[in-house]
């Protein structure tokens, strides 16, 4: 990622160390620490570094009162500067946009109820100092089961990544592709048209949905925004 390697550890201590970067050769840079006011334990989903060796981080802190969902940065030594907080909104990847912003994919945990038709967006952009300024993909677009979980485990999990004017975005439980015109796509009441099937590789694979098959055999599905 940006000739570094980054690997958050899942659960710290609020105010330890915990997204040790490293360089090309494998080597320990340095160590970012993210955590929350107030928070006895902070759980990182996500993490991303920019060229210039900022680190962010997506993490949930737990307080003796509540939990606090947000996406931190860090300075160039690794010491956390600013954060935004995401509301009932779970981050489960994050990729850096422009300079002071951010493209979150996660799930709404207060929308996403087995049996329920939800539409809220699964992706959204923050920027820090600002808050949430918008939304793409609802969730109804995609082929998702009411109630699952947008996101497959660990690092094969599903993938997010935001080049130039591009997000990239591979669903690894529907096993769907999308891509997004990031400066084009406007709210939350966009949606997502399929335009073309995959010409290479990823033949056979089944499409499921929790436990049961939801589709024939087929390659993953290629989505675009409509212009």
């Amino acid at each position: 990622m940006n000739g570094y390697l980054i690997r958050p550890q899942s659960q710290t201590v609020s105010g330890e160390s915990n997204i040790p970067l490293y360089d090309a050769k494998g080597n320990l840079e340095r160590q970012g620490r993210i955590t929350h006011p107030g928070a006895a334990k902070i759980i990182l989903l996500d993490a991303a570094v920019t060229p210039n060796r900022i680190i962010l981080g997506a993490a949930t802190a737990y307080t003796d009162e509540t939990t606090v969902s947000f996406v931190a940065k860090t300075d160039r030594d690794g010491e956390e500067v600013d954060t935004v907080e995401l509301g009932d909104f779970w981050p489960m990847r994050i990729c850096r946009w422009k300079e002071n912003e951010v493209w979150v994919y996660g799930r709404d945990l207060r929308e996403d109820e087995p049996g329920k038709e939800v539409t809220y967006p699964l992706l959204r952009r923050y920027v820090f100092g600002q808050g949430l300024v918008r939304g793409v993909l609802p969730r109804n677009s995609v082929a998702l089961q009411p109630g699952g979980s947008p996101a497959g485990p660990g690092s094969h999990g599903t993938y997010l990544d935001c080049k130039k004017d591009r997000l990239r975005l591979y669903i690894t439980r529907t096993h769907e592709y999308v891509e997004i015109d990031a400066d084009r796509a406007g709210d939350s009441t966009d949606h997502v048209a399929d335009v073309q099937r995959s010409e290479n590789g990823h033949d056979g694979i089944s499409r499921r949905c929790g436990n049961r098959v939801c589709g024939d055999r087929r390659r993953p599905r290629i989505r675009q925004y409509l212009s």
